[in-house]
């Protein structure tokens, strides 16, 4: 599901990681990846030590990431419409084919695309070469489209929760000094990390209070405009373009 999301890690007076992904930024989805990273004690650790890795690549540097992309991309759709050989494969080989034609920068360079979400974090922890990422910090401050985020702030000791366009819950905030800012929606020890299921429940409840809040805000704004409702609720419902993803990151 196109969610967005930003996973990030504040280490040393800054953040080291701030990666943006697209799919599955709810709780359920990154939430509880980066609380099942972090579950294994010997992950945190891994990571720290390979922060020395990581570096922002130059444009020369993305351009060749991205004519490789390219390659794989175009490629990728002339086996898939080779109608007679792409028949002849089986469910995994095509599963790779339409991976290779909607994710190609993922197959080329997971730690740039913006397929790979929470997972930056074990990528990080699990490799010994030079990982190119893309901070992108700043996109906390969309909070329309900045549907949630999740500091693992190495320096507090802490794990945060934060969503866009929503009251959340009083607390220290890691963006305090932020023009436009998130709501924070849950903050957990390192040391002292709730189950998923606890963890979900803590979110939902800020969640569910949240609503409570907007329920009266709502009501007192009717109330104040002479407006009586008769119960008919409007059309909820909303669409999102999810496009492939472009190549130029």
């Amino acid at each position: 599901m196109g969610t967005r999301s930003l996973t990030l890690v504040y280490h040393n007076g800054k953040y080291v990681i701030a990666q943006y992904g697209q799919w599955d930024g709810y709780p359920e989805g990154n939430g509880v990846k980066i609380l099942t990273f972090l579950l294994d004690p010997t992950n945190l650790p891994k990571l720290l030590a390979n922060l020395d890795n990581l570096y922002v690549p130059d444009e020369a540097e993305l351009e060749e990431y991205n004519r490789q992309a390219e390659q794989v991309s175009s490629a990728a759709h002339e086996a898939r419409y080779d109608r007679e050989a792409y028949a002849q494969l089986n469910f995994d080989e095509q599963r790779i084919v339409q991976d290779r034609m909607s994710n190609p920068l993922k197959i080329v360079c997971p730690s740039l695309s913006r397929d790979t979400g929470a997972g930056i974090l074990q990528l990080v922890a699990e490799t010994k070469a030079r990982v190119p990422i893309q901070l992108e910090p700043d996109f906390i401050e969309d909070t329309l489209f900045c549907e949630w985020a999740y500091v693992v702030n190495v320096d507090e000791g802490e794990l945060e929760a934060y969503a866009g366009n929503h009251v959340g819950m009083e607390g220290r905030h890691s963006f305090a000094d932020r023009k436009s800012r998130p709501a924070l929606m849950g903050l957990w020890r390192l040391d002292d990390l709730p189950s998923e299921k606890q963890f979900l429940a803590d979110i939902k409840e800020v969640l569910e209070f949240d609503q409570e809040e907007g329920d009266i805000v709502e009501e007192h704004s009717d109330e104040e405009n002479g407006i009586k409702r008769e119960g008919i609720e409007g059309d909820q419902s909303g669409s999102e373009d999810e496009d492939e993803e472009a190549i130029v990151v």
